[in-house]
């Protein structure tokens, strides 16, 4: 659509010249595409039949997508069995995914998300499927064995929790990524993994083989997990009655929970003073070596950014 990118052309423009001048600036919203020229965008490729966008993510190495039919297709990196090959061969070309052959999925998948070497699947039903490298947990099946195919987190199934979404670490980082967030549909979240930071939000720096529960959240609506390794989380809720809070978790060594001290935060804790929060933005990262993490995030209140 050329309206539209027209105007991807003029904030790609707009950032060069931020860039040279080495100025902060606040993007303001005549920075951005109108509202014509997005709906326009997403009218003309939906011809591209892209089935489903939402909370789909892939790490630097492995990527993972979902096809019309419900199934995965995946390539890239071998290595701990991130692709699913049983060899550890990589793949220079899509291939299916690698199920359990004693119990393999009953419904299209509707979620997929690599991290690292370690990958994680949601189907219709609110099941969890995960492979791949899990030498702190992370795949949720209590053992620290890597998987070669896509298996069944039996802990839902055996509780009869449902899941709704599946949070890995939101950007790509040198060190290794080895937690995970389940939202599930009754408000609750749920998560396994490294905890050296109390991430977890379950009171210990102990790793979890098992998804274990954050705290005692309820209603929760949205999950932003940041950071790698010495990770920090922030947990949206919203009670369906006017009150809408910030919880966070994690390593705060730079004050980047917003809790007015830079302690970890090892079980939930609400940022005091919000509470009518619509959104949070986090992001972080390490350096080249993998040695130092870095974080900061952004949430808005009342129609306030803070």
């Amino acid at each position: 659509a050329s309206e539209s990118s027209e105007g991807i052309a003029q904030i790609a423009t707009q950032l060069e010249v931020d860039a040279k001048t080495n100025q902060s600036k606040f993007v303001t919203p005549k920075t951005l595409a109108n509202s014509s020229q997005l709906s326009q965008a997403s009218n003309k490729t939906s011809a591209l039949s892209v089935e489903k966008l939402f909370s789909n993510r892939s790490s630097r190495e492995v990527m993972a997508v979902i096809m019309k039919d419900g199934n995965i297709k995946v390539l890239g990196r071998g290595t701990n069995y991130a692709n699913t090959d049983p060899n550890g061969n990589h793949y220079f070309q899509p291939e299916l995914l690698a199920v359990d052959p004693d119990n393999p999925p009953t419904s299209k998948f509707v979620q997929v998300t690599t991290s690292t070497y370690s990958g994680y699947a949601l189907d219709a039903d609110g099941k969890v499927y995960s492979w791949g490298y899990n030498g702190h947990g992370q795949l949720g099946h209590g053992d620290t064995v890597a998987r070669k195919y896509a298996q069944r987190i039996g802990y839902f199934v055996n509780n009869n929790i449902q899941i709704a979404e599946i949070i890995t670490c939101n950007e790509v980082a040198h060190n290794d990524v080895s937690a995970v967030f389940f939202r599930a549909t009754n408000g609750f979240v749920y998560g396994c993994g490294d905890n050296h930071e109390g991430l977890l939000g379950d009171g210990t720096t102990i790793a979890r083989y098992t998804p274990i529960r954050i705290g005692t959240l309820t209603n929760v609506v949205q999950v932003i997990y940041t950071g790698g390794n010495a990770g920090t989380a922030y947990f949206r809720t919203d009670n369906g009655a006017g009150v809408k809070e910030l919880y966070v978790t994690g390593w705060n060594a730079y004050g980047q929970l917003g809790l007015g001290h830079n302690s970890n935060a090892i079980i939930p804790t609400k940022i005091n003073g919000y509470s009518n929060v619509t959104h949070v933005a986090a992001c972080g990262g390490v350096d080249s070596s993998g040695s130092a993490t870095y974080g900061s995030a952004i949430f808005i209140d009342s129609g306030k950014i803070y």
